[in-house]
């Protein structure tokens, strides 16, 4: 699916359109949320970059954990960087 990426009160959300064409958020996976924290330490402002290339393909996963009693829905990002390409990264990263 296609969907935006943004941050909203410190939360990373994916916003998308359903099938009925309904405006819908899923939180971000927790495993990407990490890997933006990483390339934080990488780049001066990846919220910038986010902010300037936000579309984003992304899949539904369950997400479960122990110490989690009830698995939920996420958005787990099929990019290869963060910064929204899809096929070609000229981040620099690989």
């Amino acid at each position: 699916m296609k969907g935006r990426l943004l941050k909203v009160n410190d939360y990373w959300l994916v916003a998308y359109n359903d099938a009925e064409g309904l405006f819908q958020r899923l939180p971000l996976h927790p495993y990407d949320i990490q890997e933006i924290e990483e390339q934080e330490k990488v780049f001066d402002n990846i919220e910038a970059r986010i902010a300037a290339y936000p579309d984003i393909h992304f899949e539904f996963e369950l997400f479960w954990e122990t110490g989690i009693e009830v698995p939920f829905d996420v958005a787990k990002l099929k990019t290869k960087c963060y910064c929204g390409h899809t096929n070609i990264c000229d981040c620099g990263l690989e």
